[in-house]
């Protein structure tokens, strides 16, 4: 009996036993599962700051990934006045510290970002040059810039930069932009022997999106010493550019006449006062590209120049232009330039277009030894076609010293 009450006893405590195993593992199981899960909420949370930095890295990434280019960007390039490398101007750019280095191709540059901005930075141009005792407002800067304002700069970030050159010969342009910010400068190739004898500052101007430049954070700019060839870039061909042999040329009578009056509104009005005349050899060009245009340059040169009269084989300018009507300027475009003489026995005409919008003027050769003692002036003619004239940034024209052969000149029947 005794015994029989043991085994039940023993199998009593195995039954409570195994009947509370389930429980324990249950409960185990739970608290390993939270142990779990605050593990994972630790881990989760450790990683978020992780996160953010590597959204940090691909943004910047990113950004790299399109970066600021040239092709995102209008250029323009103007000529204006020799400043010093001593004056402001130097002194208040963005790289300033680059220019001091001697010896260096760096060049300065500015950041235009308002309208306060363009106004800051074109009392800096005046502050900067200074003649006959006077400080002179750059021309040049104001009217590329006149047409911005609020609006404009909130789509448009404008860099400026600037280089002096030994001879207004010469044409450079902006050729890349680097994706730290570097903007360079070059020589466009130059084909001709003439090289006049005077300082040239240009400036150049790159209207860039916003958005891209604010994501510059130092900007800079060099001079390049390797030539930029015509066509090499841009997707231009060489055979899209100007060249002489597709234009027709002309020589009209139009008298001597004081000749600081046609400075004033001529296209390349800055190369003429740098230069001089008529030792300088820059000569005053217009363009024409359109019946108005035409008849506004008549009616402010009325009691200055000739318009009806000849001389001798040479036609007057009406006569050059009489076939000269709204339908006609729908495919070309007229530009004339003007040059004086000592003498009327002499003729000249134009014998070349270089590809940068240079037209070259020659004197015929005269073979004769008497001459007419009269003065006398002339108007040249080019006939261009619109399409390539309107690819032409900057217009001049200059006249050479080398003597052209002599031709008969065929008036227009």
């Amino acid at each position: 009996m005794k015994k029989l009450l043991c085994l039940l006893l023993a199998f009593v405590f195995i039954f409570l036993v195994s009947c509370t195993e389930p429980e324990k593992s249950e409960s185990s199981e739970s608290e390993s599962s939270a142990v779990e899960s605050k593990e994972q909420s630790i881990e989760s949370e450790s990683k978020e700051p992780e996160s953010s930095e590597e959204s940090s890295k691909e943004s910047s990434e990113e950004a790299k990934d399109d970066p600021l280019t040239l092709a995102d960007c209008e250029t323009h390039v103007v000529r204006t006045k020799a400043y010093s490398e001593k004056s402001d101007f130097f002194k208040k750019a963005l790289n300033s510290e680059k220019l001091s280095i001697e010896g260096g191709h760096d060049l300065p540059i500015y950041r235009i970002e308002s309208v306060d901005d363009v106004n800051r930075v074109g009392q800096i141009l005046k502050d900067s040059y200074e003649y006959g005792g006077v400080y002179h407002e750059d021309i040049a800067f104001k009217n590329v810039m006149k047409n911005t304002d609020d609006e404009f700069f909130q789509t448009t970030t404008v860099f400026l930069t600037y280089f002096l050159s030994g001879t207004g010969s010469f044409r450079f342009l902006v050729t890349d932009i680097d994706e730290d910010g570097t903007f360079t400068v070059a020589q466009k190739e130059y084909l001709y022997d003439i090289v006049t004898d005077d300082l040239a500052g240009w400036l150049f101007f790159v209207f860039a999106p916003k958005e891209k430049a604010d994501k510059l954070t130092e900007v800079n700019a060099v001079y390049s010493t390797e030539v930029y060839k015509e066509g090499e870039k841009d997707n231009i061909s060489v055979e899209e550019l100007l060249s002489f042999s597709d234009c027709e040329t002309h020589t009209a009578w139009a008298n001597s006449c004081d000749i600081s009056e046609l400075y004033k509104n001529a296209l390349n009005s800055e190369k003429l006062l740098s230069s001089g005349y008529p030792t300088g050899i820059n000569l005053p060009i217009y363009k024409f590209e359109s019946m108005e245009d035409v008849n506004n340059f008549k009616e402010n040169f009325k009691g200055l120049l000739s318009f009806d009269g000849s001389y001798d084989e040479v036609p007057s300018f009406n006569k050059v232009m009489e076939n000269a009507d709204e339908d006609f300027f729908q495919a070309t475009t007229v530009f004339v330039t003007y040059i004086f003489s000592g003498t009327g026995s002499f003729r000249y005409h134009v014998t070349d277009v270089n590809k940068d919008g240079t037209f070259i003027v020659e004197q015929q050769d005269y073979p004769y030894e008497e001459v007419t003692d009269d003065e006398a002036g002339w108007f040249l003619f080019v006939f261009a076609p619109k399409e390539k004239a309107d690819k032409l940034t900057e217009i001049n024209a200059v006249f050479s010293a080398k003597l052209s052969p002599l031709v008969n000149f065929v008036p227009l029947s």
